[in-house]
């Protein structure tokens, strides 16, 4: 008998510019790998997407080391493979220095021989179950490794587990159709169970025993509304695989929606205020969600200082927003005829709208913004993190405000 934990994407850091979620991740997964230890599963497999970036802010990796080092204190192995964030383009991964202190195994080991992927086996000491894998990569670069692996492995004996982050391009979600996934039939036949990760949704095929157990907390604001954070625990009994989700919520959600259209500014302030007062709160994170068109006024007639702020008092953890399906109707769209390149529109828009904004202390109201938006549109650079480029895009927009 065998009895094993399935996580993924556990994208510890994923919320670091965001000081009220920030160790939400963290705490996720401190949770998981506990009650691992409490349902005495013989070890964990994390695949993939541990990390949020290849190199994670020092307080994050702290508290993930002083994870994983409990489930060793515990006798608890955990096997990986990197994800495609854990993974640089440049082949770094901060799984390996985790394994060389000890605190895990990265299952992904390979040769090629011949232009053929020769994968290696991981034997778990205690069960003797045999572990490989594929890392993910961004882009999906890994997905070339799974068409020439050789199929030798096939014919390995035993009780085998294949641990990937990929999506399998016979099921992919509907938001994902033009994601590179891996046909199931490039997979190495003859394993026991397939443990994948990088879809953000649960998922089990039964008929190949595929499983995907999604994130193991919500990454984004769209997450946070469907919130399903947890993992797997799979058994193998009588040469049968039992598969049981395990729920590892840390709170609960409550979902406000609005429909700004045909309203002023202020009209869906006093709307929202009144929704949250009415609203049970304790102990829950807020999400607030408007879209539609303004009839009149602004976004900023919404004062979400005073919404946080009386949330907070009704016994809310967290209170976030999600305005970006709100627009306003004075600002009519100009006329993008395809003689326009993506540049000419976006001037004209700045220059047709650019007397409505009142900026104080701005001569050039087209050029004040046409330069902050280009400040505003750095791009982050490999390997550096969330933390450090916000940084740097706020020097940017403070350096064209003056500051």
């Amino acid at each position: 008998m065998v009895k094993f934990a399935h996580m993924s994407d556990c994208h510890l850091g994923s919320w670091s510019n965001h000081p009220d979620m920030r160790d939400y991740p963290a705490a996720a997964f401190e949770s998981a790998l506990d009650k691992c230890i409490k349902e005495g599963v013989d070890f964990v497999i994390i695949a993939g997407d541990l990390f949020d970036t290849s190199l994670p802010p020092i307080d994050i990796l702290k508290r993930a080391t002083a994870a994983l080092r409990k489930c060793k204190e515990a006798g608890l192995p955990v096997y990986a493979v990197p994800g495609s964030h854990d993974y640089s383009p440049t082949g770094k991964t901060m799984l390996s220095v985790l394994e060389e202190a000890g605190l895990l195994v990265d299952v992904c080991k390979f040769d090629v021989v011949d232009g053929k992927v020769k994968l290696k086996i991981t034997v778990d000491g205690k069960t003797g179950v045999k572990l490989t894998g594929i890392m993910g990569r961004k882009g999906g670069l890994d997905v070339n490794y799974y068409r020439d692996i050789d199929r030798s492995i096939e014919k390995e004996d035993g009780f085998k587990i294949f641990v990937f982050h990929a999506g399998i391009e016979d099921y992919r979600p509907g938001n994902m159709i033009d994601m590179l996934a891996v046909p199931i039939s490039d997979l190495p036949k003859g394993f026991n169970y397939y443990a994948t990760g990088h879809i953000h949704q649960k998922f089990f095929d039964e008929k190949h025993m595929i499983v995907f157990p999604g994130e193991l907390f919500p990454t984004s604001f769209d997450e946070l509304e469907v919130y399903n954070g947890g993992f797997i625990i799979a058994e193998e009994k009588n040469g049968k695989i039992g598969v049981k989700w395990i729920d590892n919520h840390l709170f609960d959600v409550a979902l406000l929606t609005f429909d700004a259209t045909g309203k002023s500014g202020f009209a869906v302030h006093d709307e929202m205020m009144k929704s949250v007062r009415q609203s049970n709160l304790k102990g829950k994170v807020l999400l607030l969600k408007a879209s539609g068109t303004l009839e009149s006024g602004r976004l900023f007639d919404i004062d979400f200082n005073k919404i946080t702020e009386t949330a907070k008092e009704a016994g809310a953890l967290v209170v976030k927003r999600s305005t970006s399906g709100v627009s306003v109707k004075e600002f009519e769209e100009i006329d993008a005829r395809e003689s326009l390149s993506a540049e000419q529109v976006e001037k004209g828009l700045i220059e047709q709208h650019s007397q409505q904004l009142m900026l104080t202390g701005v001569s050039d109201v087209a050029d004040f913004v046409a330069n902050m938006m280009n400040a505003l549109n750095l791009e982050k650079q490999e390997d550096e993190t969330n933390a450090t480029f916000e940084e740097r895009v706020k020097s940017a927009a403070k350096k064209v405000v003056g500051l």
